[in-house]
């Protein structure tokens, strides 16, 4: 029971000493006040931004992408989701068009997830595939939307889209999101 005695003890003192070096160099006496953290985490941001924006989406957040043009709320992603699978309840085949739209967007997020991972040459080689695999979910969004109107429902959720590729590929990045969160 007692036989590391000598090691906890070592680490005990360098706490010890680590707490007192804090301590000392933050004394009343010396009137100084300990550093401020910066406003960001990231105190070099905008210059990472400047240097290399892949860097900078890498420690983007969603309020960032709330600001940008185009962009959905979770709510709306979610509200548009639900009107699909109230949609897509009808018959097999609907619940296989939705099958491909989300296949289509697990092909797609993963090409638009490592995008600021890769190289200039990997993103150069991999850019007409991101672009075929974005087409392939909006070609699979419309073709369930025409089916889903031809069998007398609205499919309003595929108007709400509408045309911007960016807001159809944030939408397919949303439901990879809560397929995988369901996945578990």
């Amino acid at each position: 029971m007692f036989q590391d005695v000598p090691g906890v003890l070592a680490v005990l003192t360098q706490k010890i000493i680590y707490k007192n070096f804090i301590f000392a160099r933050h004394s009343p006496k010396q009137k100084k006040h300990p550093p401020r953290l910066p406003a960001s985490p990231f105190p070099c941001y905008t210059s990472v931004m400047k240097i290399n924006p892949e860097v900078y989406i890498l420690f983007s957040t969603y309020e960032d992408y709330k600001s940008m043009p185009g962009s959905l709320t979770p709510e709306e992603m979610a509200g548009l989701h639900k009107q699909i699978l109230d949609d897509a309840k009808l018959d097999a085949d609907s619940a296989d068009l939705f099958k491909n739209v989300f296949a289509a967007a697990v092909k797609y997020s993963q090409s638009r997830a490592g995008w600021p991972l890769w190289d200039r040459e990997k993103r150069m080689g991999e850019d007409s595939a991101r672009t075929s695999r974005h087409n392939q979910v909006i070609d699979s969004l419309n073709i369930l939307a025409r089916y889903l109107k031809a069998q007398g429902k609205a499919a309003m959720w595929r108007d709400v889209l509408g045309e911007d590729r960016k807001r159809i590929g944030d939408f397919a990045c949303y439901l990879v999101f809560v397929g995988s969160l369901n996945a578990r």
